[in-house]
């Protein structure tokens, strides 16, 4: 595939879509002038999407014209904060049990966020901002992080149990930097 080909565009949380994106984008994708209004819905229904269901990721592909000259979003990908689960109850139902990792599946019933990586250094941490800084200094040590294993504020004796747990049962991983 061609990275050209991506359209990626940033889009101020505080001010949303503006003309000037909708345009930028619709230009890039050298659709008919008679889909912008089309574009421009669909763009708004998206970013409506992401505010309203706490979406952390949107991609779409493919973005179609039908034989009826309207846009149609055939596929994407979703994720959502997994701390807004309490505002979203609706996310249960979106999930397919296949397309979840199965360590991610166990640390949302123990508590915690888990996201498995591809190195052999497990990563133990209370935040977000500290998991990625502790991966960055893995990375800059010469190692590569095996997880983002974020306990959140107020871990407990189980919840560290089963993060350990987690960690051990993974073979890749060769040794777990707790930076609690």
């Amino acid at each position: 595939m061609d990275p050209s080909l991506i359209v990626a565009e940033h889009v101020d949380p505080e001010v949303g879509i503006t003309p000037e994106i909708i345009e930028k984008v619709f230009n890039i994708l050298h659709f008919a002038e008679r889909l912008k209004p089309d574009f421009e819905q669909c763009l708004r229904n998206l970013w409506r999407l992401f505010i309203e269901r706490d979406v952390t990721q949107l991609e779409i592909n493919p973005i179609v014209e039908t034989q009826d000259s309207r846009l149609m979003c055939i596929d994407g990908k979703l994720n959502f904060d997994g701390y807004a689960t309490f505002r979203q109850a609706s996310h249960d139902d979106l999930m397919r049990s296949h397309q979840v990792d199965p360590r991610e599946a166990i640390a949302k019933v123990a508590g915690f966020e888990y996201t498995g990586l591809d190195g052999n250094i497990g990563c133990m941490v209370n935040g977000a901002g500290l998991a990625m800084a502790t991966m960055d200094t893995i990375k800059a040590c010469g190692g590569e992080p095996a997880n983002f294993c974020d306990l959140g504020g107020g871990a407990t004796t189980e919840r560290v149990a089963a993060a350990y747990d987690l960690m051990c049962k993974d073979e890749r991983v060769d040794a777990i930097l707790d930076a609690r």
